[in-house]
């Protein structure tokens, strides 16, 4: 069997554990073919686009499996997500895990599991197929973007807003969420459409088929605009139309049929459980900051300071101990990203 291996070349961990699986696959008489990202470790690297295997490991964090799936836009190759971040929503497995599951690699003791993606024209010109989400937003933050939605051809509304952004069933649960969207089943066939601080009290969340086109015109802001792949490509509109439907190739993921962070019931739990850890043992100062982002949703650090009227050493101080604790997470803001976004996971 021809496997393929991606890390993130960014990561020790993820390098590091990505020459232990090469070297236990290689010694299991598997076809082991590293990646680009192992270029400076292994001689023999050849793009997972050109590889032909049959099966593709990424070893990283969400960042990782969303990357590789990038690069496999015209491809539907399983991808097997080994977790070197810290929760890890898309992969299947810890480091820990591989070596227990190396033999039902090899006898296909698992199954596949197909997610469906979106496609984007900016245009006319295909961008990428995004997994999460792709987003609109103005450059500057905080500076009003307009824009008209139609759908089907059949106009919906023209807003003003800090952005919109369409997600697949598998980014209902990111920064959609967090933006008063809906959470959607991975197998609903269906996208979703989410205003972001729209000045318009009628414009809300629109769930719809996997069908449907989805036209975004007249984009404009004083600023300018940009579309967000993922939280990672950008892409300037310029009195740009951009239209959207659902990408041609899905993209796969190996399941190995245990309940993981990547299932729905996964996320939910981990969420859940939040709220069932005892946060009184918490200081005053951050037992108050998780009450906050619970009650306001995200927020930045200055949004924190300003709302909770508590030094800024000390709002740094009780982030750093909710962090730790894993309570909430810390995440680049898609329209700033020298802005860090606070939530509760």
């Amino acid at each position: 069997m021809k496997v393929s291996l991606v890390c993130d070349p960014k990561s020790e961990v993820s390098v590091n554990e990505t020459r232990k699986i090469l070297k236990l696959l290689k010694k299991n008489g598997f076809e082991a073919v590293p990646d680009t990202t192992l270029k400076g470790v292994c001689s023999n690297a050849k793009p997972i686009e050109k590889a032909d295997s049959e099966m593709v490991i990424a070893t990283g964090d969400a960042g990782t499996i969303l990357r590789t799936f990038s690069r496999l836009s015209k491809k539907e190759i399983p991808v097997l997500g080994v977790n070197t971040g810290s929760v890890g929503f898309l992969t299947e497995i810890e480091p820990y895990q591989f070596r227990k599951v190396v033999d039902r690699i090899k006898n296909k003791e698992y199954s596949i599991e197909r997610r469906n993606r979106i496609s984007a024209k900016i245009n006319s010109k295909c961008i990428a197929p995004a997994l999460n989400e792709l987003g609109i937003f103005s450059k500057k933050a905080a500076s009003l973007m307009r824009y008209t939605l139609k759908i089907d051809d059949e106009l919906v509304w023209r807003d003003g807003a800090d952005g919109v952004i369409i997600s697949t069933p598998t980014g209902s649960t990111g920064h959609s969420m967090s933006a008063g969207g809906p959470i959607l089943a991975p197998k609903s066939g269906t996208m979703l459409i989410t205003p972001v601080t729209s000045i318009n009290q009628s414009s809300r969340p629109v769930v719809l088929s996997n069908a449907s086109k989805i036209a975004i015109d007249n984009i404009s802001c004083g600023t300018g605009c940009e579309l967000i792949i993922d939280g990672q490509a950008r892409f300037k509109l310029n009195e740009s139309v951009v239209l959207i439907e659902k990408a041609e190739k899905d993209a796969l993921f190996v399941r190995f049929g245990e309940e993981k962070f990547s299932s729905l019931t996964g996320k939910l739990k981990k969420k859940i459980n939040i709220y069932e850890k005892d946060i009184e043992s918490l200081p005053p100062s951050a037992k108050f900051l998780f009450k906050l982002l619970n009650y306001e949703g995200t927020l930045t650090q200055k949004e924190i300071i300003d709302e909770s009227s508590l030094p800024s050493r000390t709002v740094r101080h009780a982030l750093n101990i909710l962090l730790n604790k894993e309570l909430i997470a810390k995440r680049a803001s898609l329209r700033d990203t020298r802005q860090d976004l606070y939530s509760v996971k």
